[in-house]
Formats: C-alpha cells, sequence, structure tokens
C-alpha cells in the first residue's frame, strides 16, 4: 500500500515536471515562429 502511494506521488511529480516545461515551451517566443 505504501509503495503504490509511493509511485503515485513520483508519478504526480513527473506530470507536474512536464506540465511545467510545456509551459516554458509555450512562453519561449520560438514557438510562435
Amino acid at each position: 500500500e505504501l509503495g503504490r502511494l509511493h509511485d503515485e506521488e513520483k508519478e504526480a511529480k513527473h506530470l507536474l515536471s512536464f506540465l511545467e516545461e510545456y509551459n516554458d515551451e509555450t512562453d519561449d517566443p520560438k514557438y510562435y515562429k
């Protein structure tokens, strides 16, 4: 049970970092060219 919770926490952090990277890319002026 504890291991599954830890996996979900890791997955959430991975998803969060992915979203942050995506936001950085869309904020980049090169994205619009």
